[in-house]
């Protein structure tokens, strides 16, 4: 009865840090307990995943589809044209891989999405999408126009900019 107790205190604890580090309300939060290889039982929190115009997504994929979408839109504004079709195929020229990196650090910074999770949807591996959200990160800094991007298509999406 005791490890009981003792876990639901330590749920309530990182629930409140959870809380107090990103500044959402209880309802934004998003409890979830899953089994992990070993068999252990795993708890964490994240951001409840919110569509612009709905409650919530039905998948993944549809998040993916608004975050593509938006940034085709802001990119191809400020930069060179790009469609939805280029940022999910396999070309690996500049303007599709940046929108598709571009893509990866909204899901990752807005929808708490796991690295498998966000690389699904556009066919890559979890390494690819650390790697991508890294780049984006450097190229907003180094490229002010990359930052304008971001803000568009967060701003399209009605979300707030966290960079």
């Amino acid at each position: 009865m005791s490890t009981d107790r003792a876990i639901a205190s330590q749920r309530e604890e990182i629930v409140d840090a959870f809380i107090a580090r990103f500044g959402v309300l209880p309802e934004q939060c998003e409890q979830v307990v899953r089994t992990n290889d070993r068999g252990e039982t795993v708890f964490f929190i994240r951001k409840r995943r919110k569509d612009p115009g709905q409650d919530t997504f039905d998948s993944v994929a549809d998040i993916a589809d608004a975050v593509v979408s938006a940034v085709c839109n802001a990119y191809s504004e400020l930069l060179r044209p790009v469609i939805p079709d280029q940022i999910t195929g396999i070309r690996r020229t500049t303007e599709p891989t940046a929108a598709r990196h571009m893509c990866m650090l909204i899901l990752r910074e807005h929808y708490s999405l796991t690295m498998e999770e966000i690389g699904r949807p556009f066919g890559r591996h979890h390494a690819t999408v650390i790697h991508g959200i890294r780049m984006t990160k450097a190229a907003m800094v180094d490229r002010p126009i990359m930052a304008r991007v971001y803000r568009n298509a967060c701003a399209s999406l009605r979300l707030e900019p966290m960079i």
